[in-house]
């Protein structure tokens, strides 16, 4: 017995309509996505804030090694927490796009809705005054997720976006349906005892 693929919801009067497992994916593709970016972008800011002419100091690259953990673990579990949050949040401007067929514009959407994040983290967790962003410890330390975050939402979405395009255009294989089988058990017996006749 084969299993039903799932049709697509897109129209085309409503071309960029998503399901309720596509917009989960594309949620947590987003959070993996600022998991991956916040580490590579600390590194690569810590990298090019060591002078060149200091040696190999194996104490130092063990010290930022910890350091980019403890900032990775906390701010990918505080992005979990946030994220029902977020999405109830965008959802609205979600649907009001299901009718807009460019994808730039989605993409501005998406970039904007990043760079807020990125904003109100900032806003957050820097304080009233901005004297931590003077530091190149500090800016590393704040500004980096701010970053991260402004990347990976409109990267999340395109990534999300172009799998169910790919997979409406039969480029990739389309989810199955779910089927309960003991329910299908239970119709398929309730259909022969409503034809058997009655004794």
């Amino acid at each position: 017995m084969t299993t039903p693929e799932t049709p697509s919801v897109r129209t085309p009067e409503h071309p960029m309509a998503f399901t309720r497992d596509e917009l989960l994916s594309g949620a947590l593709t987003t959070w993996v996505l600022f998991l991956a970016l916040l580490p590579a972008g600390l590194l690569l800011a810590a990298i090019a804030a060591i002078p060149g002419s200091s040696g190999f100091d194996l104490g130092a690259v063990g010290l930022l090694a910890v350091m980019v953990l403890v900032v990775v673990v906390v701010a990918g579990v505080v992005a979990l927490l946030l994220l029902p949050f977020v999405l109830l949040a965008v959802w609205p401007l979600a649907t009001a796009l299901h009718g807009v067929r460019p994808i730039a514009i989605h993409l501005l959407c998406y970039t904007l809705i990043g760079a807020g994040l990125g904003y109100a983290y900032l806003a957050i967790f820097g304080g009233p005054d901005a004297s931590w962003f003077l530091s190149p410890a500090g800016a590393v330390t704040f500004g980096t997720p701010a970053i991260a975050v402004t990347l990976a939402v409109p990267l999340g979405w395109w990534l999300t976006a172009r799998r169910a395009l790919r997979r409406d255009a039969g480029l990739l294989p389309r989810s199955r349906r779910r089927i309960d089988h003991d329910a299908a058990t239970e119709d398929v017996l309730a259909d022969t005892d409503s034809a058997s006749p009655i004794r």
